[in-house]
């Protein structure tokens, strides 16, 4: 049940061979979070597995995550409890710290591996998703098609990243980055709403818009900078051709946001409006299995098929059925019922991937998710 290969058998072996190569050129890293970090190493027990520390870095930001959801499990805006806001922002600041403290405990203990990147990016890709609907509820946005750009303002940049890595074998980070900076400023924005309370956001600021809006569109904004940065740096590496690969690499990522965009404007039963964060939680799913598999390739030096069957047999009735109403005046199926059905489709398919895949690795390069593979003193000798 779970032995589907995500990567050709025949480029297991590329996993061995591979070497990971990143540039944090982050001044916050650098100078702040990345010294601090170092402090906690020296610490830390060399017997946790490096995954280990990932895994609890998530759970900093799941497990807040899934108590806003018992308080407001409909509604992505209410009376947010101050208090609420501040121990969101402290975890989320002990997440970031997790998150630069794991590869450095791979390294410390010989136990880097594509199995460990893999686990972090795809960690890292549910928190981006998680976290944007954290976030768009403890400021206030509401059910509406703003909070979902909250969460697609991060998730784009972030396969994008991805796109780059892959077709550049290196992970870079510039001065300022979405890694760094960008997710200092999410725990900052949620400590803001603690100190102020979510109704801080609603204060008309400029240009007609209100605090809440207007740091929207700057959010927006620096991401479509960032992903035009990331393509002229693709096009300088590799040339005009891997560009419009790499542009065409987006296509069914897009496809994604753009059939939940029509159901939020166009569903005859405006589950867009009554059921924003299911809407959220099935498009962060699918996202996340696609940046998950990109990773995938490019650790193992595989080609890269942005098609997911799966994803489109779950898109295309719930999709459909929206349109058919539009068509005919009332959805064939209850929408409200068909998003539910596609939500819990949408879990099991991606959890499907994530234990196939992790299996596949942990046989492939003969290791275990939470262990640590003690060091070969033969060979360090």
């Amino acid at each position: 049940m779970f032995s589907y290969k995500y990567i050709p058998v025949q480029n297991e072996q590329n996993l061995k061979l591979y070497k990971y190569t990143g540039c944090d050129n982050s001044l916050l890293y650098n100078y702040i979070l990345g010294p601090i970090a170092e402090l906690i190493l020296k610490i830390t027990p060399a017997w946790i597995a490096p995954n280990t520390l990932t895994l609890m870095g998530f759970l900093c930001v799941l497990i807040p995550h899934l108590i806003l959801w018992y308080m407001f499990p409909d509604k992505l805006e209410g009376d947010v409890p101050r208090w609420y806001c501040l121990f969101v922002s402290l975890m989320h600041l002990v997440y970031m710290n997790f998150d630069n403290l794991d590869g450095k405990q791979a390294r410390k203990t010989g136990n880097s591996s594509p199995m460990g990147l893999l686990f972090d990016h795809g960690c890292d890709a549910m928190i981006v998703f998680v976290q944007g609907i954290t976030l768009a509820t403890c400021m206030g946005f509401g059910n509406n098609y703003l909070a979902y750009l909250v969460y697609a303002s991060g998730a784009i940049p972030f396969y994008i990243t991805t796109l780059e890595e892959y077709y550049t074998d290196i992970m870079y980070l510039p001065l300022i980055n979405g890694a760094a900076e960008g997710c200092f400023a999410v725990g900052f924005f949620i400590f803001v709403s603690g100190l102020y309370g979510p109704e801080f956001w609603g204060v008309d600021f400029l240009m007609g818009m209100n605090r809440r809006e207007f740091t929207l569109f700057v959010i927006l904004v620096a991401g479509f900078v960032t992903c035009l940065n990331i393509f002229y740096r693709i096009y300088l590496k590799k040339g005009w051709n891997t560009l419009v690969e790499a542009v065409q690499n987006t296509g069914f990522s897009f496809f994604i946001h753009g059939a939940i965009t029509y159901i939020f404007f166009f569903s005859p039963a405006n589950i867009g409006y009554t059921h924003t964060r299911l809407l959220m939680y099935v498009s962060g799913l699918h996202w996340c299995k696609s940046c998950s598999i990109l990773q995938m390739c490019h650790v193992s030096r595989s080609d890269y098929f942005q098609f997911r069957k799966a994803s489109f047999l779950l898109f295309v009735p719930l999709l459909g059925n929206t349109i058919a109403g539009q068509i005919l005046g009332s959805a064939p199926v209850c929408e409200v019922l068909m998003l539910k059905i596609v939500l819990v489709l949408s879990l099991i398919v991606y959890f499907h991937m994530v234990i196939s895949s992790i299996n596949q690795f942990c046989a492939a390069l003969n290791i275990r998710t939470f262990y640590v593979k003690p060091v070969d003193t033969k060979k360090t000798s």
